[in-house]
């Protein structure tokens, strides 16, 4: 079974649903362990009716379950053959998972701070992993999200260069809300 199908007649079928689709139909015949971060829970819902209507296996870990669901959902990715994806919310599992069941990982919405979805990531790319893992980050142009890609660079450009050199709060603080301004402006 591939990772998905196309359900154009899903209410919920939108854009990056869409590029979800185009990228599992790219893959091979063979199911491929997938995990979706998303920071938006209402995003993972309509994943969630994607997949329902294209009949693949998933389960999902959030902020609302409790450590024993959570356990289950992990393991359904890790010992369930059928279950192909494992819907994530970005703040509840992004960190102190093992999560190397997986080979190919979606980032549906830019977080603001690049670390955080390193730290997503870096839960499929953990001692135990024995497979090649494709990171897939879902931007749409002229959307807010792309403009929070370019705040990303610029911190991951300020995170290196406070590394080396003296910089004082206000160049931060400057720089802070140039960012903030830049993705209003748009």
């Amino acid at each position: 079974m591939q990772f998905s199908r196309l359900n154009p007649h899903s209410p919920n079928y939108d854009n990056d649903i869409q590029l979800v689709d185009g990228q599992g139909k790219s893959s091979d015949e063979d199911i491929v362990k997938t995990i979706v971060f998303s920071q938006w829970t209402t995003m993972l819902d309509k994943i969630e009716d994607a997949l329902e209507l294209s009949g693949i296996r998933y389960d999902r870990l959030d902020g609302t379950m409790r450590r024993d669901e959570r356990n289950r959902a992990m393991d359904a990715l890790k010992y369930d053959p059928a279950c192909e994806v494992l819907l994530v919310s970005l703040k509840a599992g992004g960190v102190g998972l093992n999560l190397t069941a997986a080979q190919r990982v979606y980032l549906m919405d830019p977080y603001w701070n690049p670390a955080v979805e390193n730290q997503a990531v870096d839960r499929i790319h953990r001692l135990g992993q024995t497979r090649p893992v494709t990171t897939v980050k879902l931007i749409i142009a002229n959307t807010i999200e792309a403009r929070l890609l370019e705040v990303q660079k610029k911190k991951t450009e300020l995170a290196n260069m406070t590394l080396g050199q003296n910089v004082t709060k206000a160049d931060i603080l400057n720089r802070r809300m140039e960012e903030l301004q830049a993705l209003f402006d748009g």
